[in-house]
């Protein structure tokens, strides 16, 4: 509904729900960011992190928030 075409060229920064360590990985081929089952592979690639390609939860607040 947005017009997005290629999710990871058009989105600067995701802020996504992720209250278990994997729903990262869920949203990152749900949204596009790559293809379906490549979300390990594209997390561990470093493209979701802060100053790379696609920051991912850079402020890492809900998981953070969990952790004791």
């Amino acid at each position: 509904m947005a017009g997005i075409t290629d999710p990871l060229r058009e989105i600067d920064v995701a802020e996504v729900y992720d209250a278990f360590s994997y729903m990262e990985l869920l949203w990152s081929e749900g949204l596009g960011f790559c293809g379906r089952g490549e979300g390990g592979k594209f997390i561990q690639s470093g493209k979701s992190q802060m100053n790379e390609e696609l920051p991912i939860n850079p402020r890492e607040e809900f998981l953070s928030a969990h952790r004791f």
